[in-house]
């Protein structure tokens, strides 16, 4: 990859860098002069405060300057400052919240306007302010009827080079639009450069939005050492600013300067570019010359001298003249006070700043109880609701908590897929199981291994714990679920297709045909096959295991679904990085398909059941384990205050959690009541019933069963043909003795005696009697859960649920005649 070009080689001849240079250091060199200065001056030479108010009003142009003095010195009125008095009133009452804080000069018409609150909590105000609030803003009502935008020129040293950054970046627009459209003809007319009145509708920062979403991330410089904390109680301040519509459909970022005054939580910032010089003016724009100004000048001065004049490169100049189309803001904060003292305060930050244990009381939230930001040069005024947000170290804190949860709950996993992944170990089991369930799981798991990683790369404090996450929750996915899934893939790979077409014949796997053709083409196995054809003439789909048509090549299989898992989560990754930019709305869609997709795992399974005829599938511990594990999360961000400060959504946990049970109880049902219970028979020939009803008429037709004795259960009934018996024989597996409760129909049977009696056999023609599906039979749920403790296979022998189920687990015969069973 070739290195991108220096910084000589990316501007022309006719821009001087280093007159540029020179001439920018002596700016910021007369910049940190006017911090000296003593408040009547006033702004002095600053870049972008040439113009006061008035002066605007009047329509003074800045080249005019300097202009004839002003009568008097320098005071907080418009005749002088670059803030409206309806501004500069605003910010007072802002800052005079929690008590009488600055006053503004009494020759001043709007002194009835003055509002001052009482302190809100006994105690002192924060005096680390670093963290996260959010909060809401609503834009002045006919701020244009009387703001007017402030003329903002550039220095003329900077004049060339804006033009060439302008250019540069305007052609890189075109060549993107000419890709996207494919057409010059497109191109839309550029800006005027030069219409400064009209600029401001199109820069970063213009909200026109009557109401919205702010988010301030507030940083404050610590002092280098914790003996340098009571120093002094003015400190630096970085504030970050995001301004959303409610649909969050657009978004605008503000980066802010400015000083802290932690005696009256009240903060002062401001925007710097190359055509505003804010933050050199921050004294001035703390209203009055009391304290407070000669603390920020000192706090500055200081802060600045951090850097030498001759350390300043050309890169700072760019992001300046880059920044000058953006509007520039004024802030004014107030932070609420606490219920704690100051000593209490700083003994916080002391823990909080080298944690090793030490006591303290419970850190209070941040609160910004009000604020404005004002745009001079596109006369937008902004006034900020309550704000209420947590400090950075305890926002961590409960991230970390959060991950450290979450690490847990996919160890959990991980061990409750180890114990599934026992419980079926063999060809037979498996070929039950649905792929697409265990690749949604896994689908999910590696989802939550990309975003963990992502995060890590994003909140480098908490690397360690987004990488433990990212690796279990790597390991659960591409390590033990695609092994599951792999093993599953190639036990059901040479299976025959199954489809709706095949489940509604009744047939979910079926090798019969394939038989016939065997037997016609070797007649001499066709003895062999007596039996199994008798039990396919009787009605039952009696199916043999399927064959597979040679050895598959497992590490092929695994090598082509890795590297489908792969692919898919760098798409993923992709689309998620996109998702984030989208706008609430669309954003919000995409986050309830996408969980809800996730959390739709068991419908695979119920759709393989269906096709092949299968009762049970996983295990209970591995379906209520994932499903419950799976919801944790969703209840949590949902539900429940958190660090990633999701919207409370009580309406879709609800939704999710029906959406799960309802799965749940579908496999319940299927284990129940049948795999096809919600099918009706009209359009589906039952298949092979392993829990049949037997009646004493398939007794006396020659039923398969040594039965020691008839016993009745001692329930009297008048009707002869409703009478239940019970005969009791042995389980060829285990030898014990098994009861199988027997519907007494001898009168029915009797009747028809010299008769076809096979016709008239409840396990030989089960379609004939309603219910033998699975529905159930006779008088209610007791005979359903009865019928559940004894198996019959299509060849008639008799053994308990649990061992002829242990036994198909790995063969597919039966115990005692060794012919082929259909699955269960």
């Amino acid at each position: 990859m070739s290195s991108s070009p220096n910084i000589e080689e990316r501007y022309p001849s006719y821009i001087d860098r280093p007159y540029i240079l020179q001439q920018f250091k002596s700016e910021a060199n007369t910049s940190r002069n006017a911090l000296l200065s003593d408040y009547s001056v006033g702004y002095g030479n600053l870049t972008g405060f040439h113009l006061s108010y008035k002066d605007v009003l009047d329509g003074r142009n800045a080249s005019e300057w300097p202009f004839p003095r002003k009568n008097g010195p320098f005071v907080e009125d418009e005749k002088y400052s670059i803030l409206p008095n309806s501004v500069s009133r605003r910010a007072a009452n802002v800052w005079n919240r929690e008590g009488k804080c600055v006053d503004l000069p009494p020759t001043r018409h709007d002194n009835d306007k003055e509002k001052t609150g009482v302190k809100l909590n006994p105690g002192d105000f924060p005096l680390n302010i670093s963290g996260l609030v959010r909060g809401r803003f609503n834009r002045i009502d006919n701020v244009n009827d009387f703001l007017t935008p402030i003329h903002m020129p550039l220095p003329n040293y900077l004049s060339k080079l804006y033009q060439y950054r302008t250019d540069e970046r305007r052609s890189k627009e075109e060549e993107k639009r000419d890709l996207r459209n494919g057409d010059d003809d497109n191109y839309s007319t550029p800006i005027d450069v030069d219409l400064q009145h009209n600029e401001y509708m199109k820069k970063i920062g213009n909200i026109t939005e009557p109401t919205g979403l702010v988010k301030l991330s507030f940083y404050n410089s610590y002092p280098e050492s914790t003996e340098d904390l009571d120093l002094a109680d003015t400190t630096t301040v970085k504030v970050s600013v995001r301004l959303n519509d409610l649909t969050e459909k657009d978004e605008h970022i503000l980066a802010l300067s400015g000083v802290y005054h932690q005696d009256t939580g009240n903060m002062v910032v401001t925007t710097r570019s190359a055509k505003f010089d804010g933050i050199h003016a921050l004294p001035e724009l703390n209203l009055a010359p009391d304290s407070h100004f000669n603390k920020s000048r000192w706090a500055l001065y200081e802060e600045f001298n951090k850097t030498k004049i001759h350390d300043l490169e050309f890169q700072q100049i760019e992001r300046l003249v880059d920044a000058s189309d953006e509007c520039e803001y004024i802030g004014y904060f107030h932070i609420e006070s606490t219920n704690l003292t100051k000593e209490e305060l700083k003994q916080i930050d002391y823990e909080l700043l080298n944690p090793i244990g030490r006591p303290h009381r419970p850190v209070p939230e941040l609160k910004l109880s009000s604020g404005i930001l004002y745009s001079p040069n596109c006369a937008i005024l902004l006034d900020l609701e309550t704000a209420q947000g947590l400090r950075d170290e305890i926002s961590d804190d409960s991230l970390r908590n959060t991950i450290l949860l979450a690490s847990v709950v996919v160890l959990v996993q991980i061990w409750i897929l180890i114990r599934q992944m026992a419980r079926t170990n063999t060809p037979s089991t498996l070929s039950k199981l649905s792929f697409w369930t265990i690749s949604i799981i896994n689908m999910a798991d590696g989802s939550i291994s990309v975003i963990s990683l992502l995060c890590s790369m994003i909140y480098t404090e908490l690397y360690i714990q987004f990488a433990v996450c990212s690796f279990l929750a790597f390991t659960c996915s591409a390590i033990y679920e695609m092994k599951y899934g792999i093993q599953i893939y190639c036990t059901q790979l040479n299976e025959r297709p199954l489809d709706w077409r095949t489940m509604l014949q009744g047939t979910p796997v079926d090798e019969r045909s394939e038989r016939r053709d065997r037997d016609t083409s070797n007649p001499d196995d066709n003895a062999n096959n007596l039996n199994n054809t008798a039990n396919n003439e009787n009605g039952t789909n009696t199916v043999a295991p399927a064959n597979p048509a040679g050895t598959t090549d497992e590490q092929a299989v695994g090598a082509e679904l890795y590297t489908r898992h792969f692919f898919t989560m760098l798409v993923f990754l992709f689309v998620l990085m996109n998702v984030v930019t989208w706008p609430k709305t669309p954003r919000r869609i995409f986050e309830y398909l996408f969980i809800t997709l996730f959390n739709s795992f068991w419908f695979p399974q119920i759709y393989r059941n269906v096709l092949r005829g299968s009762r049970t599938s996983f295990s209970w511990e591995f379906i209520l384990s994932t499903s419950v594990l799976r919801l944790i999360p969703v209840i949590y961000i949902d539900l429940f205050p958190n660090s990633f400060h999701h919207h409370k959504d009580i309406g879709y946990v609800v939704f999710l959690f029906f959406w799960l049970s309802m799965q749940l109880i579908i496999l319940l049902l299927q284990e129940l009541l049948g795999p096809r219970f919600f099918l009706s028979d009209k359009y589906l020939p039952a298949t092979y019933d392993y829990h049949p009803i037997i009646t004493k008429g398939d007794i006396e037709s020659g039923f398969n069963l040594d039965a020691e004795e008839l016993i009745s259960d001692g329930s009297s009934s008048t009707d002869e043909d409703s009478r239940k018996l019970k005969y009791v024989t042995d389980c060829a597996i285990c030898m014990q003795k098994v009861e199988i409760p027997v519907l007494d129909n001898g009168a029915t049977d009797s009747t028809h005696s010299h008769e076809n009696p096979a016709e008239h056999s409840s396990l030989l023609n089960t379609s004939l009697i309603p219910g033998s599906s699975g529905i159930g039979f006779g008088k209610g749920t007791a005979n359903l859960i009865a019928r559940r403790n004894y198996m019959v296979t299509p060849c008639k022998h008799v053994f308990h649920t649990e061992c002829l189920e242990n036994w198909m687990m790995y063969k597919l015969q039966c115990p005692v005649c060794r012919n082929s069973l259909p699955p269960f």
